[in-house]
């Protein structure tokens, strides 16, 4: 589902440009909500029973002819609170599955994944966040497939 709606979208965007608002953004952050939790629990076995309510991008970019970046901050299902959350897209040339993936979600905290409990932090966090991606202390890290 991430791979399909992105391939509709990406042709849409100039490289560079933010994604565009559309029914195909929107079927793509859904299925982002889905698709991550799914990647981290094939590694982190705490993921068994943890996933997204909803996903609320901050930044969103084409940065190739078959890639794009989302940031933003994923609600978490279980109690409704929020930690950061990356993803660095590519999907195969047939446009049918995603070839590589940088995913990263949650920040470090003196007791594992930090949460922020309410939604009206949401823009306060994005802000601070923004731009910083590279220096956030990750709680989860994965990468799989080959760039090309």
């Amino acid at each position: 589902m991430v791979a399909q709606a992105l391939a509709k979208l990406l042709p849409q965007t100039a490289t560079g440009e933010a994604l565009i608002d559309s029914a195909a953004f929107g079927n793509l952050i859904s299925a982002l909500g889905y698709f991550i939790p799914e990647v981290l629990r094939e590694l982190y076995p705490e993921w068994e029973y943890l996933c997204f309510d909803d996903v609320f991008p901050y930044q969103t970019l084409k940065l190739g002819e078959r890639e794009a970046l989302i940031f933003g901050l994923a609600d978490f299902l279980d109690d409704f609170q929020l930690a950061p959350v990356y993803a660095r897209l590519q999907i195969s040339k047939s446009g049918r599955c995603v070839s590589w993936l940088e995913c990263r979600v949650g920040e470090n905290g003196p007791q594992g994944m930090q949460r922020w409990p309410n939604r009206p932090a949401i823009e306060k966090q994005l802000y601070r966040l923004a731009g910083k991606q590279d220096q956030i202390d990750w709680a989860y890290h994965v990468t799989y497939g080959e760039k090309d």
